[in-house]
């Protein structure tokens, strides 16, 4: 008698929440880029640049775990956590390699 083991695998679910949680840590990204061209200083501070967008995430998922809570937002998926952080990485490297100054 041979057994099928079933997997179980949840669908990936795209929500409006994940969408603007990560196009919120892109334009972050963008915007992040943009001042370390415009003021070099911020690379000086005690937060290194790539803890930003991890501060930001953070402070989102802190905000909306209220709405959660009531049932009013879906919760974030780790997976859109680590696309939001990997999109904001990515979009702050490519603004620095574009504008290296302003």
């Amino acid at each position: 008698m041979v057994r099928q083991l079933q997997r179980s695998v949840s669908p990936v679910v795209i929500n409006r929440t994940s969408i603007v949680f990560v196009a919120v840590l892109v334009a972050f990204g963008v915007l992040q880029g943009l001042a370390f061209a415009r003021w070099p200083e911020l690379e000086k501070t005690s937060v290194p640049s790539f803890l930003w967008p991890l501060i930001l995430s953070l402070a989102i998922d802190v905000a909306i775990r209220p709405a959660v809570a009531a049932g009013k937002l879906t919760d974030l998926r780790t997976e859109t956590r680590f696309a939001g952080l990997l999109g904001s990485v990515l979009a702050f490297m490519a603004v620095r390699w574009a504008v290296p100054t302003l």
